[in-house]
């Protein structure tokens, strides 16, 4: 069946961030170029630019590009009638929330958080919650928690866990699960020969509906690595998303340690992570209604962060207000102020 779609006007469809379409599509952001995601073209060498000045994207070597419709089209090869519907869902436009779009053909990812967890996503709950279960907090995880100003009681509410020693928790996991579903979860990549996080690192366990869906690593200090770690291939969530249904004002902030510093102070809290240029359309629903404070960095990067957070929360249709920090870099170095020496 085709798709009819009303073209008087898709200036709407068009506006939105070219970089907040990359990001509900499953493409990373944060690189200059990538490998290019259309349909057809096995790009191994990234040849794919994405211009926001000119909300356009590029792929200078199958020479395919153009607006958001097209990015989404050739993307999933689908129609763009297809791609419209998609964007006009995924997006909230247009007045009435319209009903769901047609499936996408391709069976490349779409970061929105799942209704119903699937067999293959059961799989990976169960090897994120074994990683968990092998790693329970220790006392240098609790000495840096505590140093930045948490409680037992924060940190217990979190259930955060701290990795100590990679090589064994890697052995463990592959002995049980085997290397094809540690790479599937996004812990190992086919030639590593460990897990993605490098220890010592403090577990951030992201729940949706109590499922265990995602991990971020935090490293400690004294590493010469990259402070804060993700899994490989999997769409970043928004930290904290089960809060959400529980609360009626909830605040929006940069990271895990930030939410977990709302919470301290009495507040709901979901987290934003570095590179998520947009919120997933099941967390944009679950907030309408809702009273939605953003709670940016002071920084650039937490200014951006606010600019693209408004412009998508209004387009649904969701009313915002922005809460800047008068001291601190981020909230928890706000929360560290408040604790007692």
């Amino acid at each position: 069946m085709s798709t009819v779609v009303r073209t008087r006007n898709l200036d709407d469809v068009k506006a939105i961030p070219i970089l907040d379409v990359a990001q509900a599509l499953g493409l990373s952001v944060n690189r200059t170029s990538i490998r290019c995601p259309f349909a057809g073209h096995d790009d191994r060498i990234p040849s794919f630019s994405f211009y926001p000045a000119d909300n356009r994207c590029w792929c200078h070597r199958c020479g395919k590009g153009g607006d958001t419709i097209d990015l989404v089209a050739f993307a999933q090869d689908v129609s763009k009638g297809e791609a419209i519907a998609w964007l006009r869902a995924q997006f909230g436009l247009g007045g009435q929330r319209p009903p769901p779009p047609l499936p996408l053909r391709s069976s490349r990812p779409v970061p929105i958080v799942p209704k119903a967890a699937t067999s293959s996503a059961k799989a990976k709950n169960e090897v994120y919650s074994a990683l968990l279960d092998l790693c329970p907090l220790n006392a240098a995880a609790l000495d840096f928690l505590t140093g930045r100003g948490f409680t037992a009681k924060t940190i217990r509410h979190f259930k955060l866990g701290a990795l100590t020693d990679n090589r064994a928790t890697t052995r463990a996991l592959i002995t049980r699960f085997g290397r094809p579903a540690l790479v599937e979860a996004g812990l190992l990549s086919e030639m590593a020969g460990g897990i993605c996080f490098i220890a010592p690192a403090i577990l951030f366990p992201f729940y949706v509906r109590g499922e265990l869906i995602y991990l971020q690593a935090r490293a400690l200090p004294g590493r010469a690595h990259s402070k804060w770690l993700g899994l490989k291939g999997v769409p970043k969530p928004v930290f904290n998303f089960d809060v959400i249904s529980k609360a009626r004002s909830v605040y929006i902030c940069e990271g895990a340690t930030d939410v977990l510093s709302v919470h301290q102070m009495g507040r709901a809290a979901i987290g934003v992570l570095g590179g998520m240029t947009a919120l997933p359309n099941e967390v944009v629903e679950s907030l309408s209604g809702k009273d939605v404070y953003i709670v940016p960095d002071r920084d650039a990067v937490g200014e951006t962060m606010v600019q693209r957070l408004k412009a998508q929360l209004q387009r649904a249709g969701v009313s915002t207000i922005t809460k800047r920090l008068d001291v601190g870099g981020d909230v928890n170095e706000r929360l560290m102020m408040r604790v007692p020496r």
